[in-house]
């Protein structure tokens, strides 16, 4: 799997949360399995798949590209996707 920038998205309310990792497909897994476990360290995130389930969320790579670019990427389409704003993301806190 390919590395670069992702989203998990909500596809009832419109949130997201912007992630990025050298290997999107186990990182999703990652999430996925502790979300499912109840046990995301992302309460906002973990709330919302709780009320929401499952099938309400859409996993999507927005961007790929090198490793060395993942930071400055991530915090882009952070800034794009106004991830960080409640009404429309699910993350926690900025990446600069």
């Amino acid at each position: 799997m390919a590395s670069g920038v992702y989203c998990i998205k909500n596809k009832v309310s419109g949130k997201v949360y912007v992630g990025e990792s050298i290997d999107i497909r186990r990182r999703w897994d990652s999430h996925r399995a502790d979300l499912e476990k109840g046990d995301h360290y992302n309460e906002i995130l973990r709330s919302a798949w709780l009320k929401y389930g499952q099938d309400a969320f859409e996993w999507l790579i927005i961007e790929e590209c090198d490793r060395h670019l993942l930071r400055e990427r991530e915090a882009h389409w952070m800034r794009e996707m106004s991830a960080t704003d409640r009404k429309k993301g699910y993350n926690i806190r900025t990446i600069s």
